[in-house]
């Protein structure tokens, strides 16, 4: 979306890259793409170390959640590019395009998402020139990135809600979801990254008029939804930093579990900076959107069900759409 990634902004050489954008429309019963994920390409500026300075900057920013700053920082590395920096500017496109839609600029995000299509379309084009350059991932990324354009152009981000941008499902029970949170070593989180986890997912029922309660649960057996660490290649799609499979039960619209994987740096919090841990829970919270039957993504930026949210808060349209499914 098989490499695991601990930072949704890790770097590794353009032809070794692992790394996919989200698909759009995905259905439960398949596996959903995380929110905090960013192509991992290189960000090599030999043709100017201040626009990697800037670049850096707007990371920062980002991470402070002061997305206005990181829009100046990526627009002025941007400016400070040439034109032929194609792989430099599709990756810089691309996180503005992300800070733009978070800003509730759609229309300008829009065009950031077009100009980082364009330039990994040209990349695809220069890679063909040069013998052993792997320009696989640059397709994919300019083939999914014309889908979300075309996706974008049909929908309204300011609707009161989000009911029609994927299939909703729902537990039979949502007064008492049982949420079972791996501890072990091998595939859980300690015990303060447990309660750090289910703080986020307890955030879907802490709304005025929120439909849903969740208990934690001591076993996988019995519980509803199982939170686990992603601990090997494979388990997390290229680019991602979580996934959730809701399987349904069989009957009616019901889901039957949710699964859900979380990446992150290690099994303790305890060697953990705050971004690292802010970017845990800002999982966590989209994650379980999935998990509580969310099938697709909002078109919204403004929205903790963004495809690439960094938010970690719920919206207003967040709160109406889950209310609105468990009617």
């Amino acid at each position: 979306m098989a490499t695991q990634k601990t930072s949704i902004w890790s770097k590794s050489k353009r032809h070794s890259k692992a790394a996919k954008v989200a698909a759009f429309g995905l259905v439960l019963g398949q596996l959903f793409t995380a929110a905090w994920a960013q192509p991992c390409h290189a960000l090599f500026f030999g043709y100017n170390q201040q626009a990697e300075a800037y670049k850096q900057q707007g990371d920062a920013a980002r991470d402070a959640q002061n997305f206005s700053m990181a829009i100046n920082y990526y627009t002025s590395a941007i400016n400070l590019l040439p034109y032929d920096a194609a792989q430099n500017l599709a990756d810089l496109y691309y996180a503005r395009a992300i800070v733009n839609d978070v800003s509730g600029q759609y229309q300008r995000a829009t065009s950031d998402w077009q100009a980082a299509h364009d330039n990994y379309a040209k990349c695809v084009q220069q890679g063909q020139n040069q013998p052993g350059v792997n320009v696989s991932y640059d397709k994919e990324y300019e083939d999914e990135l014309g889908r979300m354009i075309t996706w974008r152009a049909t929908e309204n981000p300011n609707s009161s809600n989000y009911m029609e941008d994927g299939p909703m499902q729902r537990f039979s029970t949502p007064g008492n979801i049982k949420v079972f949170i791996d501890t072990t070593e091998a595939s859980g989180f300690s015990y303060d990254l447990r309660y750090l986890i289910f703080q986020a997912m307890y955030t879907w029922c802490s709304f005025s008029g929120s439909p849903v309660r969740m208990t934690q649960w001591n076993s996988a057996d019995g519980a509803d939804i199982i939170v686990q660490r992603a601990n090997a290649a494979g388990q997390i799609g290229f680019g991602a930093g979580g996934q959730t499979n809701a399987q349904p039960s069989g009957q009616g619209n019901f889901i039957g579990k949710s699964y859900t994987r979380l990446t992150t740096s290690g099994y303790s919090g305890s060697n953990m900076s705050q971004a690292d841990k802010d970017r845990l829970f800002n999982l966590a919270l989209h994650e379980t959107g999935h998990a509580l039957g969310i099938g697709g993504h909002s078109p919204s930026g403004l929205d903790i069900m963004y495809f690439k949210s960094p938010l970690l808060k719920l919206s207003d349209r967040d709160t109406t759409t889950l209310r609105m499914m468990y009617q």
